[in-house]
Parts: structure tokens; sequence; C-alpha cells
């Protein structure tokens, strides 16, 4: 009797994966499949979905897989920065961390680690959330946090008087700004149009500050109750520059007032 020896069942190759912001997948693929030890990342086709997903390669592997791969394309740097970020703002968002944003994304694909740099009203610590965001992303996860004015410090740009950024070119230190600084120099306009391109209170507010002060030495404060010659009045203007106030009579009459001719 002769035995003969059964034939042994070729292995299925397959594509081992990590799908960005889903979990690892693997996919049946032709035998004569390679791929590059270089790459990274692609967009893969699979038969159950009619959209690319971006996936991490994770190699070759002969463990069973369901579904096929159909088509295998490299992707830019740029793109998977756009999708890691847009998952990232995503999961922030669920964690009602709604006021930070990802102002730059550095992703060294040979250590497989992303940083973001974000802005915020406040300070966070994301030490906790990182490690989440990193099983979402398979990539280890760092965050930085700059202040709006530093950030636009290095990007540079054009303020709002038409001029290279006053923080790029020569204000070396940023002291604390506030809103009763613009009081102070009757500025009474709407928030938006008090900020730079930071976002934040405008520099020059503060470095103003002195010559309004000094100007505004003797002058009444706008909503000062008064009564001259013509009876009383309510103070509705300043100009320091001229060194004169407007003010309006209970007859609704108006006229403006050197501060020497005050009294």
């Amino acid at each position: 009797m002769k035995f003969f020896k059964k034939k042994e069942k070729k292995k299925q190759k397959c594509l081992e994966v990590s799908i960005i912001g889903g979990p690892l997948a693997r996919y049946r693929v032709f035998e004569n499949f390679n791929i590059k030890e270089s790459l990274k990342f692609a967009y893969i086709k699979v038969e159950e979905f009619d959209r690319p997903i971006l996936v991490k390669i994770r190699g070759i592997s002969f463990k069973p897989a369901r579904e096929r791969l159909i088509e295998l394309k490299p992707c830019s740097i740029e793109e998977i920065k756009k999708l890691l970020r847009n998952i990232t703002m995503g999961m922030l968002f669920e964690e009602k961390l709604r006021d930070i944003r990802i102002v730059d994304t550095q992703l060294d694909v040979e250590k497989g680690i992303v940083k973001f740099t974000f802005i915020a009203e406040k300070r966070y610590d994301l030490s906790k959330i990182a490690p989440l965001i990193a099983k979402k992303l398979h990539l280890h996860v760092e965050f930085n946090q700059k202040g709006a004015r530093d950030f636009a410090r290095e990007i540079g740009g054009i303020g709002r008087c038409g001029r290279l950024l006053c923080c790029e070119t020569w204000l070396k230190e940023i002291p604390p700004i506030t809103l009763d600084m613009a009081r102070k120099q009757y500025i009474f306009t709407a928030p938006e149009n008090l900020t730079g391109i930071c976002g934040r209170l405008l520099c020059c507010l503060r470095f103003e500050l002195d010559v309004y002060e000094e100007l505004s030495k003797g002058m009444p404060d706008i909503g000062t109750e008064m009564v001259t010659e013509k009876g009383v009045c309510k103070v509705t203007d300043v100009n320091v520059f001229r060194g004169e106030y407007k003010v309006t009579y209970e007859n609704g009459s108006e006229e403006w007032i050197k501060v020497e001719d005050r009294w």
C-alpha cells in the first residue's frame, strides 16, 4: 500500500494595518503582493467600504482575514497630519475642551510620534487625554500649549495698522493688557475691533497708555454730569489730543468745551 503525503495548503498572505481612528485590521492580498519598508502610511480600499481608509502599515501576516484589499495608495504627510488633527479636535470637542485650537502639527513618521501645538483661553494639562487619543491615532501623542501672542510672534503677519506686528519686530516683552486700558484711551468699540491677529487685545493699547494718561489729566470722564452757564449737561465724548470734551444738554444740544475754558 502506498502512502501519499498530504499536500500542505498554502497560507494566505495578508496585510496588517492600524486604521487611523479605528481598530487593528488584516486584509487578504494577492500572492505576489509586496510593499516597501519605507511606506508607513497609505490609503487603502477594501471590499466592504467604498471610500478610502487611512491606515498605518504594520506589515505582512499569514493570519486569516476575511476582507480583501482592492487598492493601496501612498499619501502625503500633509494629508496624514490633517486627518490626525481633525480626529484629535473631535475628541477634544467631545471632552468639552472646546476653546482649544490646534495651530501646528508635527509628525515623525519613523518614530511614530505626533506633536500638537495648541492655544487656548486658559492653561490645560492634557497628559491624561493624550494616551486616549494615542490609542485612536496609533501614534505617541504629545501636546504643547503656547500663548496666542507668542504664536503670533513666531508666524508673523500684518497688524490692523498695516505694519508688521510689533511683537515680531521690536516688542520683546509683552506685559498684561486689559480692557480698562482701552477705556482710559477712550476707545469704545466691539471687542473684536480691539484684538490683533492673535485674537488677544492689541499690544498698542499697552505701550500707548502712558501718553493718553498724561493727556487725560484734567479731563472729565465720559458720563460725568456737570453744570455750565447753559444748564445741566453730561460729558459724551473726549478728545485728549485737542484738549476738549463734548457735552450734551437736557434739550439735546451739544457743544465742545476746552479744558482751560471749563471754569
